[in-house]
């Protein structure tokens, strides 16, 4: 690199690249201009993301660079995103012609066991070459491959700190959910199952939003969905204040659980967007994801507020020390590995809209918990839970993964229907985990390489390990964490490589694509409905 004019004091420091030069081959090649032997965009794969069970679609555009016509047979197979694995076939093409300086696009069915993201292999034999038939496997013939090898990461929706209180809160309601729900005088008539379910519904609310498991259904508007359950009601042994307090708080429960699974859902659809290259859908789910989120935010402190107030009724009311013992926990332990859940526990579950799977999940995860370490003052227990409840309504209610406009809230000052200037955003830390195996019959040492294709220059990226020995025919794991710096154009999706070199010698790469979504004001859909009078 040099740098023109020198009048004035310049420094320049070039980025280092590894070029690795393939030997001349007598082959016809029918993906020109490909960037790398691992990637190319005239194999595409959809619907993405690649799902378990559902059809999928291998697209390949073939491109004859003769002044005669070409005949070709293709072949299409694919395998995990990876380095140096064999791959499995799919479908073959027989005798397809290719005109003269024209292209063809061929395609291939096939149906994944596994989900995941996969790298697809196309190659080809060219059979004919004008009126004159090749003999395939001598040296008049020609063949050569091609891969799309990509590992789509959409960029991180979460802060690190705002997992941490994912994590934590997630222990919380769970603790409180795996409560027996043996009738003390504080929760007769009151904390009916239902307020436990709900619990136990926040906490998989808290594990879903710290992931984002890719859906097909993004062109989905996300919508919330509230779930009813029966007020506490005043008697004999329930005052009036405290019937109040309680159902204060299992509204603004309630209001927590249906923005949170919205939000979550809006998630894992943003991650299936994101892995399909839907910026369009990406950018609203991701919106659509944030505003549920904020809503959540706002429900929790809420919540937190009205579980104190309830709390303190039931100091008012002489309720100080509500003691849960470990043999009480036991006990209900022993039930539910005998016996089993009951029906009415079966129906308040699917009352708050747990699935059979989620309960029996439950039901299993009280059966393995430490008694220890869910027995308690059901007071202090509340209160706890009110001080989790309010740090993660806060943390909610400030994202700034995804942050356009002029503050770190998300929010610009002007109303959301107000064009915004800003076309940045900016990304927290984007994980991937991608395989890599040594196709050679002895062991070797793999050094893994990172390459850089159009990443920001400040953005800092690392493999862990960076070097593996493995076995002939071994395979292993390896971690690729992108730690983002300057903010970058909101839909644009920066990529960068990790290859997988033996010595001198390239096994193959793996391209990681980074989503960062484009902002799209959001606001809930409405359904207008005709007024009937009689």
């Amino acid at each position: 690199a040099t740098l023109d004019g020198l009048a004035a004091c310049e420094e320049a420091l070039s980025p280092k690249s590894r070029v690795t030069f393939e030997p001349p081959l007598n082959i016809v090649r029918l993906f020109p201009d490909a960037p790398a032997s691992y990637f190319d965009g005239n194999i595409s794969v959809s619907p993405m993301p690649v799902i378990a069970g559902i059809s999928t679609t291998i697209h390949a555009k073939l491109t004859n660079p003769l002044t005669v016509p070409i005949t070709v047979d293709v072949s299409f197979a694919f395998a995990d995103a990876n380095i140096g694995f064999v791959f499995g076939p799919i479908g073959t093409v027989v005798g397809r012609v290719i005109p003269a300086n024209g292209s063809i696009d061929l395609a291939s069915s096939f149906m994944p066991v596994l989900s995941g993201h996969y790298c697809i292999q196309v190659s080809y034999d060219v059979t004919a070459i004008g009126p004159a038939q090749l003999a395939r496997g001598t040296s008049g013939g020609s063949s050569g491959s091609q891969r799309l090898n990509l590992y789509s990461s959409a960029g991180s929706m979460g802060t690190p700190s705002g997992k941490e209180v994912l994590a934590r809160a997630d222990k919380s309601f769970k603790a409180v959910s795996n409560l027996t729900p043996k009738p003390l005088k504080i929760q007769k008539a009151i904390v009916n199952g239902w307020w436990g379910w709900a619990k136990e519904s926040m906490g998989i609310i808290d594990q879903n939003l710290g992931g984002d498991p890719p859906r097909q259904d993004y062109t989905q508007p996300t919508l919330p969905a509230w779930h009813k359950w029966p007020d506490a009601v005043a008697g004999v042994n329930v005052s009036v204040a405290r019937a109040t307090a309680m159902n204060a708080a299992s509204k603004s429960l309630a209001d927590s659980i249906a923005y949170g699974t919205a939000a979550t859902v809006a998630l894992d659809r943003y991650g299936g967007a994101s892995e399909a290259g839907n910026l369009e859908w990406a950018a609203l789910q991701a919106n659509a994801r944030l505003y549920y989120q904020e809503q959540m935010g706002g429900a929790l402190q809420q919540y937190a507020a009205d579980l104190d107030a309830f709390v303190q009724v039931l100091l008012n009311e002489g309720e100080s020390d509500v003691f849960i013992t470990v043999a009480d926990m036991i006990a209900y332990q022993q039930r539910l590995s005998t016996t089993g859940l009951s029906m009415q526990e079966i129906a308040d579950a699917k009352l708050v809209g747990l699935s059979d799977a989620e309960i029996e999940l439950y039901r299993l995860q009280v059966i393995a918990a430490d008694p220890t370490k869910i027995a308690g003052n059901l007071m202090e227990i509340y209160t706890a839970e009110a001080t989790i409840s309010r740090e993660l309504g806060r943390s909610l209610t400030a994202p700034t993964a995804f942050a356009p406009g002029l503050s770190i809230s998300g929010h610009s000052g002007l109303n959301r229907s107000t064009a915004i200037s800003n076309t940045l955003t900016q990304l927290n830390n984007v994980v991937s985990v991608i395989q890599v195996g040594n196709p050679l019959s002895i062991t070797a040492a793999v050094d893994l390489r990172v390459r850089r294709i159009d990443l920001p220059g400040d953005w800092i990226v690392s493999v862990s390990p960076a070097q593996v020995s493995l076995g002939a025919g071994a395979r292993t794991t390896v971690t690729v964490t992108v730690a983002p710096g300057s903010l970058v154009p909101q839909g644009s999706t920066p990529r960068m490589a990790v290859e997988g070199y033996v010595g001198t010698q390239l096994l193959g790469g793996v391209v990681v694509q980074i989503v960062a979504p484009r902002y799209i004001a959001f606001s809930p859909y409405h359904v207008n409905l005709p007024v009937v009078r009689r």
